[in-house]
């Protein structure tokens, strides 16, 4: 109808030409028409002075000149493709209503996408795709329906790999079969592979059989070794009671002591009765050890002079020669003067300080001395200007044993001692400052008392161990006292942790020039020692 429309127009405009009584050449309208026969594509037509090729409309859609990519049948059998890898079968549900095999050729115009599909492709979404789909399968796009509802290379079949076909079967040619009682690849219910130990299916279960298993033994249906205790050796027969374990091709009566029960071990897979073997020792077969060495009716044990240099035998068991009573290599007794036994090795006369009489040390040959007589300490010197940390003012021990009181003046010394404002300790220290220094040994306790001698005068009160002040304060600082009034009395007690020298810092609190944190103070030091003369003598 669209043509006769279309051809009954041209007409009409020719008549409103003012022409219509001349005859005109068909081939110069406007518009060409498709006939109703067909006809060649190319078609030309000479007009007399130049060639002009004129299209009939026609679309040639002849499936034998169309390249169709259709795979090849299948030649049977289940394919070696996993599931995953195969092509898909359905296609996506939001384009099944719009599957057409219209290969664009029925009206001019009605093309997919602008071009033909052909032979084995369809029309989805202006796009040609394969006929590969069980909506639209093989070279006629047909729609495949069981019991072959599924396309595999171009054709309608029942499975194309065996987990389409589901319990119990398994796809042969693309056909869907049981799994057989006897088939090794496809057995029983579940379809096993039957393989090593099991390798045939008999009544649809994988196990063995006589003549399956080659060199090894058809065993509670799986091939083994002869190597157990059910088929041991060149005969494959079961091990008596007397030696029940297989072992390289023998029945055996041990592998390990526990196989041979209490009382006995295994020697060469032979059990034997445990004695007086010091390795398998009494009924419990002990491993006797250098501590109880001897194997006796009782069990490991140690005889007089069984335990061997260093050790003595004690209770029936040998001991180490570490005490005064049996000391050294020789387990000798240790003599009234060396009283003492030194990890086994030797008596001395002191281990520790604890071991020697009050006033002595324990020195490092294990020798008590008088060490308080060996140090330069127990005396004052007030020779140093006390201005630095290193010419601090030595307050000796037997003055500070009285309680020494020092009177002192900063209005002179330097800045020397101020501790970092943000990174170091708790402090308030600053101005001008003096220095003395005393000598504690281990558990002695330090007291110190510092107080102003102007008023508006605010002092700080610090400790350190050793003689370098500030320059090794995150080692040797122990304390700051200072307060924020000015005026006020400071003082600390303090106990030696280690033996040494510690040094005292009487210091200004304040910075500030108008604030004169320098000036006149009494210090007073008092040392509580362990003993009356506070190592210095009598």
């Amino acid at each position: 109808m669209r043509k006769f429309l279309l051809f009954a127009c041209s007409i009409l405009l020719v008549g409103c030409s003012g022409k219509g009584t001349d005859q005109q050449d068909l081939d110069n309208l406007p518009f060409v028409f498709p006939d109703a026969q067909e006809r060649p594509v190319d078609v030309t037509t000479d007009s007399g002075d130049k060639t002009d090729v004129r299209d009939d409309g026609f679309i040639d859609n002849d499936p034998a000149e169309v390249d169709v990519d259709v795979p090849p049948d299948d030649p049977g059998g289940d394919t070696d493709l996993p599931p995953e890898e195969l092509p898909p079968t359905d296609l996506p549900p939001e384009v099944e209503d719009e599957v057409t095999s219209d290969d664009g050729t029925d009206e001019v115009g009605e093309l997919c996408g602008g071009q033909v599909c052909g032979s084995g492709h369809f029309c989805m979404e202006d796009v040609c795709e394969p006929c590969i789909y069980s909506e639209a399968c093989g070279p006629e796009c047909v729609v495949c329906t069981d019991p072959t509802g599924l396309c595999y290379n171009g054709r309608c079949v029942n499975c194309r790999v065996s987990s389409d076909c589901g319990p119990g079967k398994w796809c042969e040619n693309q056909q869907c079969v049981d799994c057989g009682p006897t088939d090794p690849e496809h057995c029983g219910a579940e379809c096993s592979t039957c393989s090593g130990e099991t390798p045939v299916c008999v009544d649809g279960a994988c196990v063995c059989t006589s003549t399956s298993c080659g060199d090894l033994l058809c065993f509670n249906g799986s091939c083994v070794d002869c190597n157990n205790s059910q088929a041991c050796g060149p005969t494959c027969e079961p091990c008596p009671a007397t030696h029940p374990l297989c072992h390289q091709g023998e029945c055996v009566q041990c592998l390990v002591d526990p196989d041979c029960g209490q009382g006995k071990w295994c020697f060469n897979n032979e059990c034997r009765e445990c004695g007086l073997d010091p390795q398998h020792c009494g009924m419990y077969c002990e491993v006797c050890t250098v501590w109880e060495p001897e194997c006796t009716e009782n069990g490991c044990n140690c005889v007089a002079d069984s335990c061997g240099s260093g050790r003595i035998c004690t209770n029936g068991r040998c001991s180490g020669c570490d005490t005064p009573v049996a000391c050294g290599p020789e387990c000798k007794p240790c003599a009234y003067e060396t009283p003492y036994c030194l990890d086994g090795n030797e008596c001395v006369q002191c281990i520790s300080k604890s071991d020697c009489p009050q006033g002595y040390l324990c020195d490092s040959n294990h020798t008590c001395v008088d060490y308080c007589s060996t140090l330069d300490v127990c005396a004052s010197d007030n020779s140093p200007d006390s201005k630095s940390c290193a010419t601090a003012k030595i307050v000796g021990r037997t003055q500070a044993l009285q309680g020494v009181v020092l009177e002192g003046d900063t209005t002179n010394h330097s800045n020397k001692d101020d501790l970092p404002s943000f990174s170091g300790p708790s402090c308030w220290d600053a101005k001008f400052d003096a220095f003395f220094r005393v000598y504690l040994l281990e558990g002695e306790k330090l007291k110190a008392t510092l107080t102003p001698l102007k008023s508006q005068f605010a002092m700080s009160l610090k400790l350190y161990k050793g003689t370098q002040c500030k320059a090794n304060w995150k080692e040797d600082f122990i304390l700051c006292e200072y307060k924020s009034n000015t005026s006020r009395v400071e003082t600390f007690t303090h106990v030696a942790l280690v033996e040494g020298w510690y040094t005292i810092v009487a210091d200004g609190q304040r910075s500030f020039e108008e604030d004169e944190d320098w000036g006149p103070f009494r210090l007073i030091i008092e040392l509580d020692c362990q003993d009356s003369a506070c190592c210095c003598g009598g």
